[in-house]
């Protein structure tokens, strides 16, 4: 199932790159995608159990999340 790898790996790029998200132990600040579709992230997991399967730092359970001004100039094409 390559397209699994595929959306896995940008899952990963996505919640890593900085512009997008700032991921910290206590304080996480992440993309208001996670906002809007929660649902979608939240069907067997919370948000931050999402997250912490494709980040590179770990989230605490018990932090609390703030969401980012959501950029929509990073949905421009170079």
């Amino acid at each position: 199932m390559r397209h699994l790898s595929q959306l896995e790996e940008q899952t990963r790029v996505f919640i890593n790159d900085i512009e997008r998200n700032e991921i910290s132990p206590a304080n996480p600040k992440v993309s208001k995608i996670f906002s809007w579709f929660s649902g979608d992230f939240k069907k067997e997991l919370t948000i931050i159990q999402f997250i912490n399967r494709y980040s590179e730092i770990q989230i605490n359970e018990d932090a609390d999340i703030d969401y980012m001004k959501y950029n929509w100039g990073l949905n421009d094409l170079p």
